[in-house]
């Protein structure tokens, strides 16, 4: 049986006086120590299983009886206290007191705990409270908490290692005679001393929750007391406080909490109530008391059922037992809601939405369940207006010219307007299907995996990705001729801004683009003879201009090579406005313009032109002329530079590249450039120099000068946009 017990019954048999534990219901021994075999003369485990009434001695009750009354009594107050006459196994008898009380053990349930001495002549009040306070001692300093005993007087006759420390002391024993313990804290020894007064006066169990002030910090103590009882007087008191700061913190807590919800509940816009399982109200806000000012739900409430009706989908009236908070007390769950008429009790009539959830015990029954009740009248007129709203857009937009077209997020149909429908039945060859037959389907669905549906769903995800309005023209064959729709996709949001759709427009504008064709055309070609003839006037005003030159390079032979020089330039300029002053003309050819500044230089100093071959290329008009005075620059500065005009060494020009660009390269020499001659930082550059640098377009062409052993190479690069394929 010491297995039983545990650490417990290491314990005990080191005490010296007896101590055994009886099964409170059949009275029988299920523990005594070493000290109790031995005052009642038995061996080790002797007496276990044995009746307790075997150990009382025959006086005016019967040793059975005796036991009885001891158990009625433990059963009725949880103790009892007296002298017994107790009998040993050699027949003798002799005098103990015993204390019993009621416990409870896991091994056995609940046992009566008997202590017991044998104070032969020794009586009195005294001699019990030393007695109690030998066994309470050894009991206490297992105590985790401080706990103590002490005499009427109020002085320690046991205290625990707890005890001793809270009050800064090293031993128990120091306490012992004491009244008060110094080192313990003010505010707990004051509530210590009250506990004690008035357990003795009240001959009652005394608790309280006491708050201490520790300097750095506050802590709450729960103080119990109570009195050690003698027939029928206090002769001590039995004392332990806990430290019950992180329960009364959180008690604390939980009703801040509280607080906090009922302060949320009560500024909820919608009514809400937790009731028990009877459908009795637990917990209500401001706004469900507005609705049911009973104690229980509508449904229970025969008063409250008068004022509120709910009809099925059929329309028929709803039981109250069909009821949300009804249907929640039997485990269902009304999450969706269901609608009620509700007349107010200022007669107003109101439409207000019920739901309700149960919550369960465990796995048992419904524990509470709650309800939540919320006014939608004015949603409900709103939902109205806004049906009569949609009707009015919705016979708009289907006598709209343009075609309109909402989608969702998924690039399901929500809505098309009568002539997008007709578009659609064309498209299909069709002309049976109606708005109902498209709604919730794709437009690949539809149309199946064509260009035109490709492109579709592209732009649309686009617009519903980024967020952002898009315009674009769309092109499909309908009825065998094609059709062109500018197509405006805007994103639709929610209340977040979050894209959840896109609503669309559709206008075809395949006649008003034929005639702007048209009319560009007309420009064009309008455009084409006034640039035509502007540049045949200007060509001939050039050559009158060479004309004249010719005759004063005639009368002057001293200005020959200056003249030359310009007249070459005023050719190539002549021959570009040839080139591009034809009908038709996309801009002058690059060929032709460098192979006429060639000619106009060739009888100034050999020349040997190298155009290889390349797809043709056409100068931007606005670049043409300014090309043209480029490449006549460079190849005029490389025929005046050459230190020696060798007809074996010729100027050479090449030209060379393919649809994306040309490279024009002029080559002199002998020839050199300065030492300090640097084009690129404009460097050692002449005024010539500084005009090419000025003629050279800002985007599509680069040119770089450089010396190459004894020549001088400037290198000319054309592209786009100056140039392009013809």
């Amino acid at each position: 049986m010491d297995e039983g017990l545990g650490v417990e019954a290491s314990i005990l048999a080191g005490i010296a006086d007896g101590i055994c534990v009886v099964s409170l219901d059949q009275a029988l021994i299920l523990y005594t120590n070493p000290a109790f075999d031995a005052m009642f003369g038995y061996e080790r485990g002797e007496l276990l299983g044995q009746p307790v009434s075997k150990l009382n001695a025959p006086g005016q009750l019967s040793p059975e009886s005796t036991a009885q009354a001891i158990h009625d009594a433990v059963r009725a107050h949880g103790r009892w206290d007296g002298d017994l006459l107790s009998l040993r196994k050699d027949g003798s008898t002799f005098r103990s007191y015993d204390t019993a009380t009621l416990h409870e053990f896991a091994p056995w349930g609940r046992v009566l705990v008997a202590i017991q001495r044998d104070v032969g002549s020794v009586r009195g009040a005294e001699a019990e409270l030393r007695l109690r306070g030998v066994h309470v001692a050894t009991l206490l300093d297992h105590f985790p908490f401080p706990a103590w005993m002490k005499d009427p007087q109020g002085r320690f006759l046991a205290a625990n290692q707890a005890l001793a420390d809270a009050a800064g002391m090293a031993d128990p024993d120091l306490l012992l005679g004491l009244a008060e313990p110094g080192g313990l804290p003010a505010d707990l020894a004051a509530h210590m001393r009250l506990g004690e007064r008035r357990a003795i006066a009240s001959a009652q169990p005394t608790v309280r929750d006491c708050r201490v002030d520790q300097g750095c910090c506050v802590r709450w103590w729960e103080v119990f007391h109570t009195p050690i009882r003698l027939q029928e007087t206090t002769i001590g008191v039995l004392g332990f406080a806990r430290d019950v700061s992180d329960r009364q913190a959180a008690t604390q807590a939980l009703q801040e909490r509280q607080r906090w919800l009922h302060a949320i509940l009560d500024q909820l816009p919608v009514g809400v109530t937790l009731f028990d399982s009877q459908g009795h109200v637990v917990l209500d806000n401001a706004s469900m008391r507005a609705f049911n000012d009973s104690d229980h739900i509508p449904s229970l409430s025969s008063r409250q059922r008068a004022r509120w009706l709910a009809r099925g989908a059929d329309g028929a009236v709803l039981d109250p037992s069909d009821w949300p908070g009804a249907r929640a007390l039997r485990g269902e769950s009304v999450r969706q809601g269901m609608e009620f008429e509700h007349r107010a009790s200022d007669g107003s009539l109101r439409t207000v939405l019920v739901s309700a959830v149960p919550f369960h015990g465990g796995e048992g029954p419904v524990a509470v369940a709650v309800a939540v009740a919320q006014d939608i009248s004015e949603r409900k007129l709103a939902e109205a207006a806004l049906r009569e709203s949609e009707q009015q857009l919705r016979i708009i937009a289907d006598h709209h010219p343009d075609g309109i077209f909402h989608i969702d997020r998924e690039h399901r149909i929500v809505y098309l307007n009568a002539p997008t429908v007709h578009w659609l039945n064309r498209a299909l060859h069709r002309s049976d299907l109606r708005l109902d037959d498209f709604r919730g389907r794709r437009v690949w669905e539809i149309l199946g995996d064509t260009e035109l549906s490709l492109n579709y769903r592209d732009h649309s995800e686009q617009v519903m990705r980024t967020g952002l309005a898009s315009s674009v023209e769309e092109s499909a064959m309908i009825d065998g001729e094609p059709r062109t729709r500018l197509i405006q996709r805007t994103p639709v949001r929610d209340a977040t801004g979050e894209v959840v759709g896109l609503l669309g427009f559709a206008r075809d504008i395949t006649d008003r683009r034929q005639q702007e064709l048209a009319r560009l055309q007309r420009l064009q070609e309008q455009r084409d003879v006034l640039v035509s003839e502007v540049h045949h006037r200007i060509k001939n005003h050039l050559q009158g201009v060479l004309g004249l030159l010719r005759l004063r390079m005639d009368r002057h032979p001293d200005l020959r090579d200056p003249l030359a020089e310009v007249m070459a330039q005023i050719q190539a300029i002549a021959g570009v406005y040839g080139l591009t002053g034809q009908r038709g003309s996309a801009g002058a050819e690059l060929l032709r313009i460098v192979a006429l500044v060639v000619q106009a230089s060739a009888a100034a100093v050999p020349v040997r032109f190298e155009p290889g071959s390349f797809e043709p290329l056409a100068l931007r008009e606005a670049d043409a002329v300014p090309i043209a005075l480029v490449i006549n620059e460079l190849v005029s500065n490389a025929s005046k530079h050459l230190a020696v005009r060798d007809p074996d060494r010729p100027l050479r020009i090449t030209l060379d590249g393919d649809s994306r660009g040309m490279r024009i390269r002029v080559r002199n020499g002998p020839a050199w450039l300065a030492p300090d001659f640097d084009f690129a930082a404009r460097q050692g550059v002449g005024t010539g120099l500084q005009l090419l640098a000025t003629l050279m377009p800002s985007q599509g062409a680069s040119l770089s000068i450089r010396q190459e052993g004894d020549e001088v190479l400037a290198e000319l690069l054309l592209h786009e946009p100056v140039v392009s394929a013809r």
